[in-house]
Parts: structure tokens; C-alpha cells; sequence
């Protein structure tokens, strides 16, 4: 009882003052405060580790806002640690109001053609790609194939036969990213191996450390930065990185909001966000994306390539659009996220991985903002559901009863 008194109402309290009393009025010592937060995050996320979200926005956090902020003080920059306390507070909002992921119902007999269904799918994914095929084509028999992770998870308890059909996932991706990825993008990567590893995780297959994935997911940055930069420049480096650089926008974004000469109707972006999909040459008025526009109206694009864009974070969006009135831009976001994913959810019933997937990719809306999201999501969440509403022509499957309310809570390993 008393857990939960701090987690539900001290826990958004203290992020509140810590939030009002650094960036406000300029008080505390961010290194101290900043330690104090991370603590206060595994407290606060650690109840909610088994489940997609819990770990999404677990993964978020760490390689968001600590890594980056640490090498940030690192480096003696002055970015405020206030950012990681606003964001645990909406991610706590998140967490409140989303429903729960659906498990499918447990089938007798094994369906060994999912496991063959997978392979075809991935198989074809690859093909397209080594063809010159769009970056598209993958996305969509990937989102497939984790469908069929799925139902091959609730139809059989074989644990070795899961964890290969898992393991068939994760070396496409691989295989993707050696083969025909550009380098950019890291984030991308990490959604793709997140999804199929939390429908593993939802079904029981294997449990999530708390404290074990926040040190592997810390780990990721450095991995990432390795692998595409070296590591001639250190931890000073990860300063530089695109994994902070939101961070440091934000922190100039709020501190010159009063000069900021910028006016763009808001609805464009969040249009962004559901329709980003939606062909330009079909729509030749599309509003381009703020990470886009950003470059053309701070920095200019002299030595620049014509697609350069930066992120200037979930924060920094709403400070560079709604001005005076972001907090409440960015709680409204929050409360669309929501009935973003319910719609998800009801209309890819009884199935649970496509609210897993647009869990997924909530890391791009916290690293790059609505229409960095909304070009990504879709085009592994619509084929989901498109391909979801087929299965349930040809054979529904049913959604199994949840043991109990709470998000520890699903079918054990091989119940029937």
C-alpha cells in the first residue's frame, strides 16, 4: 500500500517540483538531481517491466535522456535534467491510461505452419530489398511475421520452438541492417528487434530483468555510436551524438522561446502524425516535417545535403510550435497516443502484437516527435491490421482471459 502511495502520487509530485523548481527558477544541482531521477525512473517504471510499454518507455528513458544527459554534464554542457522529470511524469500518464496488450487465446494443437509463414515472409522482405524494392515492402512482411510470432507463441508451450521462431526474427534484421541499411536511422533498428523480443516477453516465453535492460539498453548507445562513428572521441562523443542532440535543441529552443520567429499552423504536424504515409505526389501540399523545416530556418542548409533534418526532440517540437502553450500542446499529445493505440487495439482484436509494434516505435516519437513517428509506425501497424482482419476471415482466433488485473499478469507458459 505504501508502494504504491509513492509510485501513484509522490513519485509525479516530486517530478513536478523537480521540474518547476531546475528549469524555472534555475534551482539545484543538475548532477545530484539527475542521479536522484534515475532512481526515481527504475522506481517508478519497474512494476511495468513485463509489458511493452513499461519496457518502451524504460528503453526511452535510458537511451534518450540518461545516457545522453550524463555525457551532456560530461561535458559541461548545460542541458537541465528537468526533461527526464517531465518525461517520466507523462510516461507515468502512459502508462495509467493505455489498456493492456491482448493475449490470443491458447491453442491446442501446435500450427507448425506459423514458423514456415515466417520464414516465406521474411524471406520475400529480404528479397525485395536485394531487388531495389522500397524500404516499405520489408516493413510491411516483417509486421507480418511477427503476426505469425504471435500465434505461434499462443499454440504451442515449446519454449526451444519459440525462442528459434524469435531467433529467425532477429537474424533478418540483422541480415537488413548489414545488408542494405544506410547508417542512419538507430533508433529504427532498435524498434524493429524490440517488437518480436516484447511479444516473447508478453507471452512468457522469458522475463525482462528491470535493472539488467536498463544497463543493456545504456550499453545500445555506446554500441551504436561505435558502430557508426568509432571511439576516437570517448564518452565526450556520445555529447555529439544524434541521441542528445534533441536534448540540446530543446534546451536552446526553451531558453530563446521569447525570439523564436516562427508561425506554422500546429495542425500541420500533427496531421503528420496519422497520415505521414500519405504519397506527396498524391498530396502536394503535405506539410514537411519539423525536423525538416528546423534546419531551413535555424541552421540553413550550406553544406548540407537536400533530406538533412534534425530532431529536435518530443520537447523541443512542441516549444518550437506552440510556444507559451507547450506544456499543454505536449499533454494533449499524450492523450492522442492513447486513442491512437486503443483504435490499434480494437481494431487488430483479438490479436495483441500490433499494440506491441505501435509501442515499438513510440522511442521514434520521443527521440524525433510526430512526423517522425507517423512515417514509421504505419507502415508496420496497417499491415498488421490489414492482414489481421484476412486471418479472421478465414479463421478467428479468440483473446484468452487475463489470470488478473495488473500489468505482471498473462498466461503462464504453455496453459491451455
Amino acid at each position: 500500500m505504501l508502494t504504491q502511495f509513492v509510485r501513484n502520487l509522490l513519485i509525479p509530485l516530486l517530478c513536478v517540483l523537480i521540474f518547476c523548481a531546475n528549469l524555472y527558477l534555475d534551482f539545484g544541482n543538475n548532477d545530484f538531481t539527475l542521479l536522484v531521477l534515475t532512481g526515481v525512473m527504475l522506481f517508478a517504471f519497474y512494476p511495468y517491466g513485463s509489458t511493452s510499454l513499461g519496457a518502451i518507455v524504460l528503453f526511452s528513458a535510458v537511451t534518450l535522456f540518461v545516457v545522453p544527459l550524463y555525457a551532456l554534464m560530461y561535458v559541461n554542457l548545460g542541458v537541465s535534467p528537468a526533461w527526464l522529470a517531465l518525461y517520466i511524469l507523462l510516461a507515468m500518464l502512459l502508462l495509467a491510461w493505455l489498456p493492456a496488450d491482448r493475449f490470443l487465446a491458447t491453442s491446442s494443437e501446435p500450427r507448425r505452419y506459423e514458423f514456415v509463414l515466417i520464414v516465406v515472409l521474411l524471406s520475400v522482405g529480404l528479397a525485395s530489398q536485394a531487388f531495389g524494392g522500397i524500404e516499405q515492402i520489408f516493413h510491411a512482411t516483417y509486421a507480418m511475421s511477427v503476426v505469425h510470432l504471435e500465434r505461434l507463441h499462443a499454440s504451442t508451450p515449446s519454449r526451444p520452438r519459440r525462442l528459434i521462431a524469435l531467433a529467425v526474427i532477429l537474424a533478418a534484421i540483422m541480415a537488413y541492417s548489414l545488408l542494405f541499411w544506410s547508417g542512419y536511422g538507430r533508433l529504427i533498428l532498435a524498434s524493429f528487434a524490440l517488437a518480436p523480443i516484447l511479444v516473447s516477453v508478453h507471452y512468457r516465453t522469458f522475463k525482462l530483468n528491470v535493472f539488467a535492460f536498463s544497463i543493456g539498453a545504456g550499453a545500445l548507445v555506446f554500441i551504436g555510436r561505435v558502430m557508426r562513428f568509432g571511439w576516437s572521441d570517448g564518452v565526450a562523443g556520445l555529447a555529439d551524438d544524434s541521441g542528445a542532440s534533441p536534448l540540446t535543441l530543446t534546451q536552446g529552443l526553451w531558453q530563446g522561446a521569447g525570439t523564436v520567429n516562427y508561425h506554422e499552423p500546429i495542425w500541420h504536424q500533427w496531421s503528420l502524425l496519422v497520415i505521414q504515409w500519405f504519397p506527396r505526389s498524391l498530396w502536394p501540399d503535405k506539410p514537411v516535417g519539423i525536423n525538416y523545416t528546423f534546419v531551413d530556418v535555424f541552421m540553413g542548409r550550406a553544406g548540407l545535403g537536400e533530406e538533412h533534418s534534425t530532431a529536435i526532440g518530443f520537447f523541443g517540437e512542441h516549444i518550437f510550435l506552440a510556444g507559451g502553450w507547450w506544456l499543454v500542446s505536449a499533454f494533449v499529445l499524450v492523450l492522442v497516443v492513447t486513442g491512437l493505440s486503443r483504435a490499434v487495439k480494437w481494431a487488430s482484436a483479438p490479436y495483441g502484437s500490433p499494440g506491441i509494434m505501435f509501442n515499438a516505435w513510440l522511442v521514434t516519437l520521443f527521440w524525433g516527435g510526430m512526423a517522425d513517428f507517423g512515417s514509421r509506425v504505419w507502415f508496420s501497424v496497417a499491415p498488421m491490421v490489414v492482414y489481421i482482419l484476412i486471418l479472421n476471415r478465414v479463421g478467428k482466433w479468440t483473446e484468452a482471459p487475463r489470470l488478473a488485473a495488473g500489468p505482471l499478469h498473462g498466461p503462464a507458459l504453455g496453459a491451455r
